[in-house]
């Protein structure tokens, strides 16, 4: 079974992306959360499993997927990545946004909402 987490009155079932732990501290998370189009939801965890390389290549410390069970929209996926600075976020923007890889996926990851947070501690 997945582990579930519940915040702020969503419940998510979080998906194992393939990432190694992180040796540094996270301090910034950068979040995406959208809706699937056009792929069921196993060839879009196969999808975010093939970039993983992509996004610890250019600067990630670790990624996660998940998906929102409760709450308004149930069937929104949110994507979270850390990073240990903002310049690495920004050169990982840059890298990614190069990636055909990334560019196949986000395509079907529609109606995207993105979030930085900064981790206090």
């Amino acid at each position: 079974m997945f582990p579930y987490s519940l915040c702020q009155n969503i419940l998510a079932q979080f998906y194992g992306a393939k990432t190694e732990l992180a040796l540094k501290q996270p301090f910034y998370i950068a979040l995406s959360s959208g809706y699937l189009e056009g792929i069921t939801e196993a060839e879009f965890v196969n999808s975010v499993n093939n970039v993983t390389s992509a996004f610890s290549d250019s600067g990630a410390l670790t990624m996660r997927l998940a998906k929102c069970l409760v709450g308004p929209r149930p069937d929104t996926y949110l994507f979270g990545v850390t990073f240990n600075s903002l310049s690495c976020l920004n050169e990982n923007a840059s890298a990614i946004a190069q990636n055909s890889k990334y560019q196949k996926l986000s395509k079907h990851f529609t109606g995207q909402n993105k979030t930085l947070l900064k981790f206090l501690g």
